[in-house]
């Protein structure tokens, strides 16, 4: 058995202190959003790191509570409802303009900071080579994983539906 910082806790606790996104908040959510259609993909490139392109940040360790690094001051936000936020609002402030607190509160978002915005966006295939086009065509995706499994995880790759096996 692994041991990590959660081993100690029962699913339930794990799941009420932990796992953001709950089936009726997921439904909810879902409402309204479209869903990508279906894109060639015949001249997908070998790669494409959007970083090269000045559009994101190196991965960082996150956090894992209630899907924190969405939040932004703003009542716990998710990637489903915080994409509709931005585009009404007119966009979204540099990280080091408007800074994570770990706390909730009320949107304090300061237009004559806009650093990017939201056109579109749409719900997208768990096809991988479909991922890629949208990836490639429209610009970086949002990816929100079920955390339930990264509660035993320690290195390497993960793969949930295969044991875990220790070596």
């Amino acid at each position: 058995m692994v041991s990590t910082q959660f081993s100690d806790l029962t699913t339930s606790e794990f799941t009420q202190q932990y796992l953001g996104l709950f089936e009726a908040e997921r439904e909810l959510l879902l409402k309204g959003i479209p869903v990508a259609p279906n894109f060639s993909t015949n001249a997908l490139p070998a790669a494409y790191d959007w970083r090269q392109h000045g559009a994101v940040t190196s991965v960082k360790k996150q956090c894992i509570r209630r899907s924190s690094t969405w939040a932004r001051g703003c009542n716990a936000g998710h990637p489903l409802s915080a994409f509709p936020y931005i585009k009404s609002a007119g966009g979204i402030e540099k990280e080091s303009d408007y800074p994570y607190t770990g706390r909730v509160g009320t949107c304090k978002f300061n237009t004559n900071k806009t650093a990017a915005s939201v056109d579109r966006h749409a719900l997208l295939p768990r096809d991988e080579d479909q991922i890629s086009v949208n990836l490639v065509k429209f610009g970086p995706v949002s990816v929100a994983i079920d955390v339930e499994f990264l509660k035993t995880y320690r290195r390497g790759s993960s793969c949930p539906s295969i044991s875990w096996r220790s070596s």
